[in-house]
This record gives structure tokens, sequence and C-alpha cells, in this order.
């Protein structure tokens, strides 16, 4: 595992935190053959299989077959799950973050501890007896393609009240910016502490960002009723062109023909005063819209000797970098697109460096 130093690049002026809520997880990456995969059975190659969703009979074939894969030399270990990628990316670039979330009494749950304090992350994480930390091992064949088998467990039993300790509300006290994804609003209580982070972040100034983060999980009623919810306390909405697709669909069935870049500004007239929609589209220009005006932002071509690599975690340094810029830079642009733009900036030079290693990591340099 890489550990990330502190980027001493962007401005030290002392600027308020990053907070972020969602599931910690532990990514278990392995080079596998193609025989290997297909001993798993149903698992189809390029898949993402919730174990978790599982009849438990098959569950356990699949853990079983995996024991020997784990146990190759080369698995590579490291700390997972989006917004927790997020919060090391920023402190990587600078940003003071700390991340809320939940795990079990048993050893990836202290790795994981150990490793966001090793990337400057303060953990607040929530001890669930009686469960298992999330993990997610994802095999990679000979032709470059991921299968994802991902264990939830402890993740989900986060309670509302773990944002009433002392620790934790003490962070949030700090906070410039709050942070929170689609995947922590698949249980009741989590959705009742994200909603309760959204209006704190209104008492008290601060940004709440929120990713949309799949387009599957758009799908599910409960889901979007609560993406729906929370979006008047939003002031900065992060998604992709698919979950900006799918998010439409829900809200504007008639609009599903609009080019992309007037999908965000109409759903930036549903956020908070003065927010703002961020769309990636891959290697086409990242889109910024208010509700008065829309930019495209076009993505860099990569430097010589830069090479693609593994594009997961991507979209995550993207989130980290924009949020640290807009935390720690002051800026005088004359409008909130332009201000976001010199952001995406940063978001993307951390997507250009995660996409030339594994998994979501990046050097022990400045950019």
């Amino acid at each position: 595992m890489i550990t990330f130093p502190r980027n001493t690049i962007l401005s030290q002026v002392s600027m308020r935190a990053l907070v972020a809520l969602e599931n910690p997880i532990v990514d278990r990456t392995i080079q596998v053959s193609t025989a290997a995969l297909t001993a798993l059975g149903d698992v189809s190659p390029g898949s993402h299989v919730s174990l978790s969703a599982l009849p438990l009979v098959k569950r356990k074939e699949i853990e079983t077959a995996l024991i020997p894969l784990l146990r190759n030399p080369g698995t590579r270990t490291t700390p997972g799950g989006a917004a927790l990628n997020s919060c090391r990316v920023a402190a990587w670039c600078g940003a003071q973050t700390a991340f809320i979330g939940a795990v079990g009494d048993d050893e990836p749950g202290r790795f994981l501890r150990e490793a966001c304090e090793a990337d400057g992350v303060t953990a607040l994480l929530q001890v669930v007896q009686g469960k298992a930390t999330a993990t997610c091992t994802v095999l990679v064949d000979e032709t470059a393609e991921r299968t994802l088998l991902t264990a939830s467990d402890a993740n989900w039993a986060l309670q509302p009240s773990w944002l009433k300790e002392p620790s934790v509300a003490g962070a949030l006290d700090q906070a410039g910016a709050i942070y929170v994804t689609t995947f922590a609003l698949t249980t009741a209580p989590r959705r009742q502490a994200a909603r309760s982070l959204a209006q704190r972040s209104l008492a008290q100034g601060a940004h709440f960002a929120l990713n949309l983060g799949s387009s599957g999980l758009l799908a599910r009623p409960d889901v979007c009723k609560e993406v729906q919810a929370l979006l008047p306390m939003c002031s900065l909405l992060f998604g992709n062109a698919g979950e900006i697709h799918a998010l439409m669909a829900v809200l504007y069935p008639a609009q599903g023909s609009q080019e992309l870049s007037q999908q965000a500004v109409a759903l930036a007239s549903r956020l908070a005063p003065a927010g703002a929609v961020l769309v990636t589209d891959g290697p086409s220009p990242v889109h910024i819209a208010t509700a008065g005006e829309a930019l495209q932002v076009p993505v860099p071509e990569l430097g010589a000797g830069q090479a693609i690599v593994d594009t997961n975690g991507a979209g995550d340094a993207f989130v980290g970098g924009f949020l640290a810029s807009l935390l720690q830079v002051q800026r005088v642009e004359s409008s909130l697109a332009d201000r976001y733009a010199a952001c995406v900036l940063q978001g993307m030079s951390c997507s250009q460096i995660v996409i030339g290693a594994y998994g979501c990591t990046l050097p022990p340099a400045s950019i």
C-alpha cells in the first residue's frame, strides 16, 4: 500500500475540513487466470456480485473457492469505498479530512483504521460487534477484465446516533464540506444520518455534496426518493453521464433527449441556492452547471509516458481533488461556474494520476 504524504503545492491557508460518510471497505486485488474465474461458478467475468445478496449456500461456495486465491503473495490489500477514496486523495492534496463509517471488531476493521491514519484521514469508525468489516475482492484476469465480489455487513449497520459521539460531532463542527454518496442511502438508519448531515451543513454554512454513485442504485425507489429529498440541501451534485441520465428519467421524463449540459442545468435548479452540478463523462469534457449557466472543461491529454492502467477510482480521485481545491484555495472568479472550473482542473490532475496504477493509489510525491 502506498502512503500518501501531504501535497505541498496547494495553498496551506487554514481552511475548514472535508468530512465524508459512506461505506469503508477493504479492497483485495488479485491477478487470476480465466480458469480460476470460471471455477467460481456463476460469476461472470466483468460482473459486480454482491455476496451479501446471494443465498447462504452459494455465498459459502464462492468464499471457499476464494481462499486459495487470496493466499496469492501478489494479492494487494488497500482501503476502499468511494467516499473514503475521495478523502484519502483530498488528504494527499493537503486538505484536512475525516471519514465516518462502520466496521467490525476484526482485523480488516483495524487495517482500515490504521490505513486512514497513515493517509492523513481521521477515522471516525463505529465498531459494530458481531458483524464483519466489508470487503471487495477484485479479480483481474489476463485481459485486464475486472470482476468484483463485495461482502457488506458492518458498513450497513451505522446508526445515526454515532453522529453525536464527541469525536464525530467535533469533526463535523469543523467541516467546510460534508460529502455523502448514494451507497450510504441503502438502509433507513443511514438515510437518516445523511439527512441529518445535510441539515447540519445548511445550519453551519458548509457545502453539502452528494454523489449519485450508481445508475443501478437510482433505480431503487427508496434510494431515489431520498436523493430527491436531499437535492434542495445540496450545494454540489456529482455524477457521471449515465447517472445524470438515470436521475433525469425520474425527475424530468419528458426531457430525456436533451443534451447533457441542459440536463445538468435542469438538475442544478433543484439544488440549494448557488448550487452546482458536476458531470464527468470519461475522456469527454466535464460539465459544470448552475441554475443560470453552464460550461465545459476539456480533459487534458495524458502526458508523455503516462498510460491507463486501471480506471477504477478515477471518479473518486476527481471528487477528492475537486473538494480539496474548493476548501483550500480562496478564489475571486467572477462566476460560480468559473470558480468550480478551477477546482475541476485539480480533480482531473488527481484522476490522471490514479489511472496510472491499480486501485485508488497515488505516488509519494506532490502533483
